[in-house]
């Protein structure tokens, strides 16, 4: 009998798992599963609030502007026009697809080249100590 009783005991501990471990897995992957749509939902959720909070900040700054009475908001428009026109026009260009433009303003002393201490932007010499 006493080899019986023994034997029952190590099987429970070892052969079969436990009732509760499947229960515990199962719960276990719920959390997971949840944890896992929370983070996909989270930036959704983010964005959807972040653009509430924007529409409410233009609605804001529109009914600051209409507030503002004709006359006054012609002579900001006529002083911004004015502006523009002193800036004059220029053309926005790429740095890394076009040459350097030439008239483009030299400030003495920097060139456009590593090495280049004549300021005409010419290469100094070869690159890689020759």
């Amino acid at each position: 009998m006493g080899k019986h009783e023994t034997s029952k005991a190590s099987c429970g501990r070892s052969g079969t798992p436990p009732a509760s471990a499947p229960r515990r897995t199962s719960v276990l992957s719920a959390i997971l599963i949840v944890m896992g749509i929370v983070v996909l939902l989270a930036p959704v959720v983010l964005t959807k609030l972040h653009n509430a909070d924007q529409v409410r900040i233009a609605e804001q700054y529109s009914a600051s502007i209409r507030e503002i009475p004709v006359d006054q908001r012609e002579q900001e428009l006529a002083r911004a026009q004015e502006w523009n026109e002193r800036l004059g026009r220029f053309e926005l260009r790429d740095p890394w697809s076009f040459a350097p433009d030439p008239e483009s303003p030299r400030i003495p002393g920097v060139s456009g080249c590593v090495g280049d201490e004549s300021g005409d932007g010419a290469p100094a010499g070869p690159v890689g100590g020759d």
